[in-house]
């Protein structure tokens, strides 16, 4: 996960949800660093995902068990892919470029006088 993503979330979960388990500063920069050695393997959406997550499901700072949970429970969205060919188009497709190379063929002869490749 990128810096500015780690930043954002960690942010947002400081603000939103309390941490009963220290005040000292030098105790929870290390456990910051933890969280971090830990979950880095998060994308920066599974990570805020997890975030989302935690502030919406918990009552205190979450355990890395429980970020590491959300994080792995995000599912990407991604664009839907195109419908699938009939073997007739995807044929009609193929001579249509070997026309087309053929084309580019001649041209390349005509203009230089040698044989395409």
């Amino acid at each position: 996960m990128t810096d500015a993503a780690w930043a954002i979330g960690m942010a947002d979960l400081v603000a939103m949800l309390p941490d009963s388990s220290t005040s000292d500063e030098g105790v929870r920069e290390h456990r910051a660093s933890l969280y971090r050695r830990i979950l880095d393997y998060l994308s920066d959406e599974a990570w805020l995902h997890a975030v989302s997550e935690a502030i919406a499901r918990e009552r205190w700072f979450p355990s890395v068990a429980a970020l590491r949970e959300y994080g792995e429970s995000f599912t990407p969205s991604y664009p839907a892919l195109p419908p699938a060919r009939d073997v007739a188009t995807r044929e009609a497709d193929r001579a249509e470029a070997k026309r087309g190379l053929e084309l580019c063929r001649a041209a390349f002869e005509r203009a230089t006088g040698e044989k395409a490749p």
